[in-house]
C-alpha cells in the first residue's frame, strides 16, 4: 500500500511537470537549459564596422554560461558587455578585480540624475496615467505587472522582438529602475508594419494614429484624478511614411486633450530636440560629470566637427541618460537586463516617465512648459574625444526642474 501511495505521488509530480517541486529548483532547472555555453569572450573592436558606425553589441553576454572562461585579464572588453541575471560567470578568481556584474547591475537599475530623491519626496507619478505603445508583454514582470490598468493588442502585433516592451514600461515607470515608480500604465501592443510591393517592410502610422485614438477615448472615461497625462511611443515618423498626415492630426489631438504624445519624432510634433547621454558602467549616475556622449552617435558627429561647431549645432538640445541601463529582463518575472549601450528606444520613455513627475508636482504643466523649464534648468558638462574636448550645454536636470515647476504651479 505504501509503495503505491510513493507511485501515485511520482506519476502525479511527473505529469504535473515537477510543480510540486521547489520553484527555485524548477527556475534553477529553466535556466540552465536556456544559457548557452560560451568558450571565449567577444573582443570589443572600436573601429569595427568604422569608428562612425561601431557595432555596440559585440560582446553580448545576456544568456551565456561563462563558467568555463578565465578572463581576468579581460576587464576592457567586459566594460563593453550587455549581460542578465542569468549569465552565468566565471569564479571569483577568474574575474578581473575591477569589474563587478552585480554592482553594475544594481548601479544601472538607478534612473540617474537623482531621480531617486523625487521618489524619496513623495513625487512618483502616483495616479497618474502612461500610455505605453510598443511590442507586447508576454511577462508578468515584477516591476510594472501590478500597476497594468489596461493591455490590449492592435493589428496582430508581432512576437520576434519581446525585449522592447518590457524594457521602454520599465524605464519609464517601474518599481525599482523606472523614472516614474507609482504611474498606472495603460499598454497597447501595436504592430504597425507592413510588406510593400518590392517586399520592403514599411512602416503604416495610420495604424499609430488609431491607436493614439484608442488611448484618447479611453482617457475620457477615467476619473479626473486618475487621466492619462502621457504617450510614450518609441518609434518616429516620417514625411515619406504611410499615414504620417494622420499621425500628427492625432499627436495634435491628443495635445489638445491634455496628453502629451512622446516620440523619436519630438523635433517634427513639437519642435523639441533631445538625445542620450553615456556613462561608464562605473560611474556615478547621480553626477552630470559622469554623463558623456551617447556611444551610437559620438563618432558620426564628433569626427566631423569642431568643439566649436557641435556647441553651436548643439545648443537647443536636452540630454537625457541612455547608455549603461538596467532594465527589465523579457524571458522571467523577476529577470534584469544590463544594456551597456541604448538608443532613442531609451530615451523616450525615459522623459515620458519625468513628464509624468512634472504632472504631479505641477498639474497645469504643459509640453512647452515642460520642455522650457527643463532647459532653463539643465546642467552642462565636458566630454573628451579623441585629443578633442567638447561641452555639452543641456543635461537635464530631474530635481531643480521639478522644484521649478512646483514653483511655477
Amino acid at each position: 500500500m505504501k509503495k503505491s501511495i510513493l507511485v501515485a505521488i511520482a506519476i502525479v509530480i511527473l505529469f504535473c511537470g515537477g510543480y510540486l517541486l521547489n520553484n527555485k529548483l524548477l527556475k534553477d532547472k529553466e535556466v540552465s537549459n536556456y544559457l548557452q555555453k560560451t568558450y571565449e569572450l567577444p573582443a570589443f573592436e572600436e573601429d569595427f564596422p568604422s569608428p562612425k558606425k561601431v557595432n555596440l553589441m559585440q560582446v553580448d553576454l545576456r544568456g551565456k554560461d561563462l563558467s568555463a572562461l578565465d578572463i581576468n585579464d579581460r576587464s576592457k572588453d567586459l566594460f563593453y558587455a550587455y549581460f542578465d541575471t542569468t549569465t552565468k560567470w566565471p569564479s571569483k578568481d577568474k574575474m578581473p578585480k575591477d569589474y563587478n556584474p552585480k554592482e553594475i547591475l544594481d548601479m544601472g537599475k538607478d534612473p540617474g540624475l537623482e531621480v531617486r530623491k523625487l521618489h524619496k519626496q513623495g513625487i512618483t507619478g502616483k495616479n497618474i496615467g502612461i500610455a505605453i505603445l510598443d511590442s507586447p508583454l508576454k511577462n508578468k514582470h515584477k516591476e510594472y505587472y501590478d500597476r497594468i490598468k489596461h493591455y490590449e493588442e492592435l493589428f496582430n502585433p508581432r512576437t520576434d522582438n519581446l525585449m522592447h516592451g518590457p524594457a521602454v514600461a520599465s524605464i519609464a515607470a517601474g518599481k525599482t529602475v523606472g523614472v516614474a515608480p507609482k504611474a498606472d500604465i495603460y499598454y497597447f501592443a501595436v504592430n504597425n508594419t507592413y510588406t510593400d510591393k518590392s517586399g520592403s517592410s514599411r512602416y503604416d502610422f495610420e495604424k499609430v494614429a488609431i491607436a493614439i485614438d484608442k488611448v484618447i477615448e479611453l482617457n475620457k472615461g477615467l476619473p479626473k484624478n486618475k487621466k492619462i497625462k502621457v504617450i510614450s511611443m518609441s518609434m518616429g515618423c516620417l514625411p515619406e511614411d504611410k499615414g504620417y498626415k494622420e499621425f500628427k492630426e492625432a499627436v495634435d489631438k491628443a495635445t489638445k486633450e491634455g496628453i502629451f504624445t512622446i516620440s523619436t519624432s519630438l523635433p517634427d510634433t513639437h519642435g523639441f530636440e533631445f538625445t542620450g547621454a553615456g556613462r561608464h558602467p562605473t560611474n556615478n549616475p547621480n553626477e552630470v560629470s559622469s554623463y558623456s556622449a551617447g556611444k551610437f552617435w559620438e563618432g558620426a558627429i564628433f569626427s566631423r566637427k569642431t568643439p566649436e561647431q557641435f556647441l553651436d549645432s548643439d545648443k537647443n538640445c536636452l540630454y537625457f541618460p541612455m547608455d549603461s541601463r538596467t532594465i527589465a529582463g523579457s524571458n522571467y518575472d523577476d529577470e534584469y537586463t544590463f544594456y551597456r549601450y541604448g538608443a532613442y528606444s531609451w530615451i523616450v520613455p525615459y522623459i515620458s516617465g519625468l513628464y509624468v513627475l512634472a504632472c504631479e508636482a505641477n498639474p497645469e504643466v504643459t509640453p512647452e512648459l515642460f520642455w522650457k523649464t527643463a532647459m532653463e534648468t539643465s546642467k552642462a558638462t565636458k566630454v573628451d574625444y579623441k585629443s578633442k574636448t567638447f561641452e555639452i550645454k543641456h543635461v537635464v536636470s530631474p530635481v531643480d526642474l521639478i522644484n521649478k515647476l512646483k514653483l511655477l504651479n
